[in-house]
């Protein structure tokens, strides 16, 4: 019976740790039972040839037990070790993948901010802006001191309005940490500017 069963094992997967264990919880219990029949028989055993007889194959089948029972125990540990050891290669592929897929999405990433840092504005960009607001604010200023008109009060301001729609872009930005899967909305440039 333990080597017709041992034998499929061969011809199958590798047999689990969990499997050895029941398999030796099953041994035991058989072991113990046949045990204490054989033991009940002992004393008439000693009067009755047939019950001798009865005694002898219990006693047999209680070693033969004992001798699969010693082969698993022998065979546990190393079913342990290797299933320790697939286990840690089954972990260590998976985390290959995700270091693996970290860097592919990490590409990813780069490749996509590319093209939108290079649409950023400039600081030859900035810089015009502010040299126009300057000139702006000058002629507006004289203007108004000429006319009086309250029109030349406030005029454009490239470099504000730059800079306000920068702002405004940080602090949806910023929000936006907050509320981690509501879809980010801009208001254009001009409504941010104003």
């Amino acid at each position: 019976m333990m080597l017709q069963w041992l034998r499929s094992l061969r011809q199958q997967q590798p047999v689990t740790v969990v499997e050895l264990r029941r398999r030796l919880a099953v041994l035991r219990q058989q072991q113990g039972q046949m045990t204490a029949a054989r033991d009940a028989l002992a004393l008439d055993a000693m009067q009755s040839d047939e019950v001798a007889e009865r005694y002898q194959q219990l006693d047999g089948e209680a070693a033969e037990l004992a001798r699969q029972i010693q082969m698993l125990e022998a065979a546990l540990p190393r079913a342990e070790r290797q299933e320790t050891e697939a286990a840690r290669q089954t972990e260590a592929a998976a985390l290959a993948r995700r270091v693996e897929d970290f860097f592919r999405l990490t590409h990813e990433a780069r490749r996509f901010i590319a093209p939108i840092l290079a649409q950023q504005v400039t600081g030859e960009a900035l810089t015009q802006a502010r040299k126009l607001s300057q000139l702006l604010a000058r002629e507006a200023n004289a203007l108004h001191r000429l006319t009086g008109d309250d029109q030349f009060r406030r005029p454009l301001d490239p470099y504000a309005q730059i800079r306000d729609a920068l702002v405004h872009r940080i602090e949806r930005i910023e929000r936006a940490r907050w509320a981690k899967s509501a879809p980010i909305t801009l208001l254009d440039d001009t409504r941010a500017a104003s």
